[in-house]
């Protein structure tokens, strides 16, 4: 996400997450999500962290998004927490939505989020480079982290699987991936015939500490990879730590070096 309240020193009071005029209107047939449907699937989350959420794609929009990036398109969803992107995807105009999400507990809730609308399908699966088999999902400290190939863990996909699951006369797709340090693998495993059926694709990008020194597992090193495969960066955002007063205003924000967003478009 562009911006995380895991810092937070005191509590913040809950304030209500208001909507914001860049969410297009619902359709009147409620074929797709309306902004009180998106404003539910966030109900279950501490405020902060829904607010989090809809700061992110919709009441600042860190990651640029068009409605002409989605309409019409076929959205891949990896690390789709609760849904709420998986939603905000459908409500934008997309075709269809692949889900994935590992943790077992968020993806019970995704599946409750999305059972109204058949278009987005969920998958409980770990993205993976196509070699590891399972992964178990974590908790540390509010992180999450992955163990490949643990006992209990959820079952593995690689990128070109979930790529086949689309038509195959699907292009131009439009991918969000937010694997917390999980991406590295993940993408730098996929082929670029699979890679370049999408035009857009918003990277979040994670410091993994026991790999720290690989040149493979550095931010700048994922970005120039899809840029061999032809896309370019339009728009990028850091990842903020945000520390708040006990009446919710700001105290203080910590930029993470080398993490953050960013907008990958395919050049042609």
């Amino acid at each position: 996400m562009a911006m995380a309240y895991s810092g937070q020193k005191e509590e913040a009071p809950v304030q209500p997450i208001q909507a914001t005029p860049l969410a297009p209107q619902a359709l009147p047939d409620r074929s797709r999500p309306t902004v009180d449907d998106l404003k539910a699937s966030l109900a279950g989350l501490k405020e902060n962290e829904g607010k989090v959420q809809w700061d992110e794609y919709i009441g600042q929009n860190y990651h640029k998004i068009a409605r002409e990036d989605i309409e019409g398109r076929h959205v891949l969803d990896v690390g789709a927490n609760i849904g709420f992107t998986s939603l905000f995807f459908l409500h934008m105009g997309a075709k269809s939505v692949i889900a994935v999400e590992a943790n077992p507990e968020n993806f019970a809730v995704l599946q409750n989020n999305i059972a109204p609308w058949p278009q987005i399908k969920g998958l409980n699966v770990a993205a993976a480079d196509g070699v590891v088999k399972k992964v178990k999902i974590i908790e540390d400290k509010g992180i999450s982290k992955t163990l490949p190939d643990a006992e209990g863990g959820v079952t593995a996909i690689g990128f070109g699987e979930l790529v086949a699951m689309f038509p195959p006369d699907a292009n131009d797709m439009f991918m969000k991936c937010d694997i917390e340090g999980g991406e590295y693998d993940f993408l730098l495993s996929a082929r670029k015939a699979d890679i370049i059926r999408f035009k857009t694709a918003i990277l979040e990008t994670h410091q993994v500490p026991h790999l720290e020194k690989l040149a493979a597992r550095k931010r700048n090193f994922l970005l120039s990879y899809f840029e061999l495969m032809g896309f370019e960066k339009v728009s990028e955002c850091p990842i903020c730590l945000w520390f708040h007063n006990p009446d919710g205003t700001v105290k203080d924000c910590i930029t993470l070096e080398d993490q953050g967003d960013a907008k990958m478009v395919r050049k042609d």
